[in-house]
């Protein structure tokens, strides 16, 4: 929709706003702490991302990453925003 946003609450407690014609894969979530199993790579296809970390970025800040058509990004601090033509 070229007028929606989307927001999601991952298990994590990570949060992710997805904006207007945004679109984005999420090519794995792994949450077991517990197991020392985490993981959250995604990727930005086009449009506006904006993200809070959760737990995983917390645990292992490289664990969180985003694709983009030019380049990969970790995750080093708690929020981004990341914008794909």
């Amino acid at each position: 929709d070229p007028n929606g946003a989307v927001g999601i609450i991952f298990t994590d407690g990570a949060v992710l706003t997805l904006g207007p014609s945004g679109k984005l894969i999420v090519e794995n979530f792994l949450f077991k702490p517990d197991e020392q199993k985490v993981s959250f790579l995604s990727r930005v296809v086009k449009g506006s991302v904006a993200f809070m970390s959760g737990a995983i970025g917390r645990i292992s800040p490289g664990s969180v990453q985003f694709k983009t058509p030019t380049a990969t990004l970790g995750l080093r601090g708690t929020k981004i925003l990341i914008e794909v033509e």
